[in-house]
C-alpha cells in the first residue's frame, strides 16, 4: 500500500511540475531486501543492460509513430518507444522533445543549417556517481550545441544514441538501427 501511495504522489508532482503525464510514470516491481528497502544488484542491472541493448539491434525501422504529447511536433519509433518503456525512460524523450523548439535550439539552427534537417542525441551515464549528461550535435566529432546535466539516473545502459531527423512536418526521434 505503501508503494502505491508513493506512485500516486509522485504522479502528482510530475503533472504538477509540469515533468510529463500521469500515463508516464511507472514504479518498477524489485524484491525487498531484509531492511524493508528495494534494490537491484549490480548482476542483475547488468543482465537487464545486456537484454536491453540485444533487443534494441532489432528495431530496423518501419512506418509507425508515436506523437509525444507535450510537444506535437516531435514523434518517435517504436525502438525509442521499446527503450523508453523498458529503460523506465520516458523522461529521456521528454526532455529531447523539450530542447526541440526552445530559443537556444532556434540559435544552433541559425547558425548551422545541417540542423535543419538531422541531428544527433548522446546520453552518457556515470556508472559511479550515476549522472548523466545529454548532448546534442550536429555530427560525429562537432561540438554539443545543446548539453543537459541530469543529476541522477537509473538509466540501465552506460550511453545511448538517439537521432533526430526533419521530414519539413515532424522532428522523428528513432534509434540508429531504424535509420
Amino acid at each position: 500500500m505503501r508503494r502505491m501511495a508513493f506512485a500516486v504522489a509522485v504522479a502528482r508532482a510530475v503533472v504538477l511540475l509540469g515533468w510529463g503525464d500521469l500515463t508516464r510514470v511507472r514504479v518498477s516491481r524489485s524484491t525487498p531486501t531484509k531492511k524493508g528497502t528495494t534494490t537491484m544488484t549490480n548482476d542483475d542491472q547488468q543482465a537487464k543492460a545486456n537484454r536491453l541493448r540485444r533487443e534494441l539491434l532489432h528495431f530496423t525501422g518501419d512506418l509507425e509513430r508515436c506523437f509525444h504529447p507535450l510537444n506535437r511536433r516531435v514523434i518517435y519509433t517504436p525502438g525509442v518507444q521499446y527503450l523508453a518503456e523498458e529503460a523506465g525512460a520516458y523522461w529521456l524523450i521528454d526532455a529531447i522533445a523539450s530542447w526541440i523548439g526552445s530559443h537556444s535550439f532556434v540559435q544552433a539552427i541559425q547558425q548551422d543549417e545541417r540542423l535543419q534537417t538531422v541531428h544527433f542525441w548522446r546520453l552518457e551515464v556515470d556508472s559511479e556517481s550515476r549522472a548523466a549528461i545529454l548532448t546534442a550535435v550536429a555530427d560525429k566529432g562537432e561540438s554539443a550545441f545543446i548539453t543537459q546535466h541530469i543529476p541522477f539516473t537509473d538509466f540501465p545502459l552506460a550511453s545511448i544514441d538517439v537521432w533526430c531527423g526533419f521530414d519539413g512536418r515532424y522532428w522523428t526521434l528513432y534509434l540508429p538501427s531504424e535509420h
